[in-house]
């Protein structure tokens, strides 16, 4: 994930592939939303916890699948995914898929179990990655140029003027 991340980078700063070590904004900053006036590039490592936290929503919801009855029969055994101990013999996938459970159950929601609060990121049918994508992003304030200097539909060059 950190090789993706320094590859990007490099394109971004310097349009080659080649890793370099110098940036003009810290990646962090890069990856916060155009409303706190950076550039809103997608941070891989949240967008990655995001995807994993979809296949910790099918383990808690028992979808009928081959792979999520197998977790449940070898690894939880008739526990809830909620209240589950990491097995010791458990892969990797498995392990990052339960650890991605503490995100859950750290937000500020009413609802007090698991489920429900995985069931808060469905969107129609399905879950939206996308819904937890965001609510990993850092909540900072918008600045009030926004809409003046960064308008869509405006040809690059005169982007930044007034």
């Amino acid at each position: 994930m950190k090789l993706v991340e320094v590859v990007g980078r490099s394109f971004l700063w310097y349009g080659t592939v080649e890793i370099t070590k110098k940036a003009l904004i810290s990646w962090a900053k890069t990856c916060t939303p155009k409303a706190a006036s950076v550039l809103n590039v997608m941070n891989m490592s949240f967008w990655n916890k995001a995807a994993v936290s979809e296949q910790l929503w099918a383990i808690a919801n028992k979808k009928e699948c081959l792979w999520v009855r197998w977790v449940h029969s070898y690894y939880l055994k008739q526990e809830s995914v909620e209240n589950c101990n990491i097995p010791a013999n458990a892969t990797w996938v498995i392990r990052k898929i339960i650890v991605t459970r503490k995100h859950f159950l750290q937000l500020p929601t009413p609802q007090d179990n698991l489920q429900a609060r995985l069931a808060t990121m469905v969107k129609g049918n399905k879950f939206s990655i996308k819904s937890v994508y965001l609510s990993l992003l850092p909540v900072l304030p918008k600045v009030p140029w926004k809409c003046l200097t960064l308008l869509p539909n405006i040809h690059p060059r005169h982007k930044f003027t007034l």
